[in-house]
């Protein structure tokens, strides 16, 4: 779907991933609440390289299911 990228030393991430406009306007729809917003996402590493498989902004706690 996409990639994952670190700066050697720093303690943040960056990614870009392909999503459709319509899953683009239900993520922003879901911005707008008032709800606390989970986002997982599922990575895969090839070698010394991070894909992102899958994407998920929820209402939900991930770890608690």
């Amino acid at each position: 779907m996409g990639l994952l990228q670190t700066v050697r030393g720093e303690p943040s991430w960056s990614g870009w991933l392909w999503v459709s406009e319509e899953t683009v306007s239900q993520m922003l729809t879901l911005l707008t609440g008032r709800s606390p917003l989970y986002l997982a996402i599922h990575e895969r590493k090839v070698d010394r390289t991070r894909w992102i498989n899958g994407l998920c902004l929820q209402t939900t706690d991930p770890a608690e299911e």
